[in-house]
């Protein structure tokens, strides 16, 4: 799998997600703090979730509050792997599943959460929020 293939992969199903999102926002906007703590109380399965879609590219069953975290990692999964791609390293020598699992669940923790509690603890406070937020 190339580094092309894998950012088709996420782009797929971030579009895929994007028509749910904008209802889900819409019909039930979330409060940033209600958010960070659903994140923490869900983090586990979500996980789970990920790596069941990184082996065999089906999600499993999740309710509207669980699709919009997937969504908020497949986004940090997809700029991982663009920054990966873009600084010339080869194309990985993995399984697909284990690159997938890597920017969807390891890639999150090393990177993606932080950045993501950065973007809603600055909604929570008042302050500028950008970072291409998920």
């Amino acid at each position: 799998m190339t580094w092309p293939d894998i950012l088709d992969a996420l782009d797929q199903e971030l579009r895929a997600a994007l028509p749910l999102l904008v209802a889900l926002q819409a019909n039930n906007p979330s409060q940033p703090q209600q958010l960070l703590q659903f994140e923490a109380d869900s983090r586990k399965a979500i996980d789970q979730a990920c790596r069941a879609f990184a082996l065999n590219r089906r999600w499993p069953a999740l309710n509207q509050a669980e699709a919009r975290l997937v969504y908020d990692r497949l986004r940090q999964a997809r700029h991982c792997a663009e920054w990966l791609s873009d600084h010339f390293l080869p194309n990985p020598q993995s399984e697909s599943a284990e690159i997938l699992e890597f920017l969807l669940v390891d890639s999150w923790y090393q990177v993606g959460l932080l950045r993501w509690s950065m973007v809603h603890q600055s909604r929570i406070s008042g302050g500028p929020v950008d970072f291409d937020a998920p």
